[in-house]
């Protein structure tokens, strides 16, 4: 679909107002990793979350369905995903990039792990 190459999100839909976890597989060919971190960066929202799914492409709600049902159930209305979920391999911990001023939005990557 050559119409979905030239969606850019970043300026179709640039703010949420609630907080959002974005599910991503590492192998997405579809919606590239390099483009979903992109337009994670870029989103405005008051909490931001990106979870990696490791082993999985385009759809990892049936590719890993473990991992994704344990990440739905760790998350809450306006909280991101327990932080025993992994932190950033070679990183400071896995809550240090959820650290941030009150007001400020703020962007998590963790990797699911089983």
């Amino acid at each position: 679909m050559p119409e979905l190459a030239a969606l850019d999100l970043t300026h179709t839909l640039t703010r949420l107002n609630t907080p959002i976890v974005m599910a991503q597989g590492r192998h997405d060919q579809v919606a590239p990793p390099s483009a979903a971190e992109h337009y994670a960066e870029s989103l405005q929202a008051p909490h931001k979350q990106l979870v990696w799914f490791e082993q999985s492409a385009h759809m990892p709600h049936l590719e890993e369905p473990g991992r994704f049902r344990q990440l739905l159930a760790q998350v809450r209305p306006g909280l991101p995903a327990r932080h025993d979920l992994g932190a950033v391999p070679g990183g400071p911990g896995p809550l240090a990039a959820c650290r941030a001023e009150p007001a400020a939005p703020t962007f998590a990557r963790y990797p699911v792990q089983p």
